[in-house]
């Protein structure tokens, strides 16, 4: 399935790119990481948050080991996604970014 991407009334569909797929395994790696919530793409800096919710627009199924990471990463703090879709993958990891932001912010306090 593809991505909706709401123009007015219209409805434009685009299926996620290999690109955009490989930016989403950095940012879970990153997020295993716990290092800065930074991913490098194309010269640009993103926040996991931003890919996590840009993914998030995505129905199509992740790749069995893009899954599979997620859901280890993932079971380490207890959110699993909720399918195998990118839509539940995207949100997985936004609950998993969040988490990271709150562990950094407890860290400075």
């Amino acid at each position: 399935m593809r991505a909706r991407r709401y123009i007015g009334s219209m409805i434009a569909e685009y299926p996620i790119s290999q690109k955009l797929v490989q930016l989403f395994r950095d940012a879970i790696i990153t997020v295993w990481s716990g290092d800065d919530p930074i991913v490098m793409f194309g010269g640009k800096e993103f926040c996991i948050g931003e890919i996590a919710d840009f993914v998030s627009n995505f129905y199509e199924p992740m790749p069995e080991d893009v899954y599979a990471y997620l859901c280890v990463v993932a079971a380490m703090v207890d959110k699993s996604p909720a399918d195998k879709t990118f839509a539940a993958g995207g949100r997985c990891l936004r609950r998993l970014y969040d988490d990271l932001v709150r562990r950094w912010a407890e860290r400075w306090e």
